[in-house]
């Protein structure tokens, strides 16, 4: 059965979108796969369609993606310099765990990437509620699990053997959404 998405992760274009796209930071190998191996570890697998990430926007449309939102990311990634990124504390959400991002250590970047890249968009007034309001860089690794007793489980573990985790953001990531997979468009590198 295929689930309608929120009303708050629907774009505001006025029509129903034949594509949405994702946008996330993209980062080195290495600490994308640590994460991932965390997600594939804590995640249910039935479910678990996606690699690890760090989601700046989940739902551009794919009618404003020449016009608008191309341009604003060939922009601001070619303004972007890499930069470091910490995965630093666990943290538990309502159906599961996550990892968030240090704000010393590549959270403000994100916040500032996100707001570069939100500002002409939320003018062109087709952001999603959900895109149009604030970003907090995290990693999922666990989530959609109604058994408490799975996730305190999960959360005791990871936070039992947890050591940050440092990596690079190298750029931005663009990913067509289908039907719960994220198919790769294309990617916006960072300056060195």
């Amino acid at each position: 059965m295929r689930r309608s998405p929120s009303p708050s992760h629907i774009p505001q274009t006025g029509s129903e979108e034949e594509n949405t796209f994702v946008l996330t930071l993209l980062t080195d190998k290495a600490h994308h796969d640590r994460m991932t191996e965390l997600r594939n570890r804590y995640f249910p697998k039935r479910i678990n369609k996606l690699a690890a990430h760090l989601t700046l926007f989940h739902a551009l449309p794919g009618s404003r993606l020449e016009s608008d939102i191309l341009p604003v990311l060939r922009d601001v990634a070619s303004q972007t310099s890499k930069f470091s990124i910490l995965a630093d504390k666990p943290f538990r959400l309502k159906k599961g765990i996550a990892v968030s991002v240090s704000a010393q250590e590549g959270g403000s970047r994100g916040k500032e990437i996100h707001h570069a890249l939100q500002a002409p968009w939320i003018k062109g007034a087709f952001l999603s509620d959900q895109d149009a309001s604030g970003c907090r860089l995290h990693y999922t690794l666990m989530n959609k699990v109604d058994d408490e007793a799975e996730v305190a489980k999960a959360y005791g573990e990871l936070n039992r053997d947890w050591q940050p985790d440092l990596g690079t953001a190298e750029g931005l990531a663009l990913w067509r959404y289908d039907r719960g997979f994220w198919r790769w468009e294309r990617k916006f590198d960072f300056q060195n």
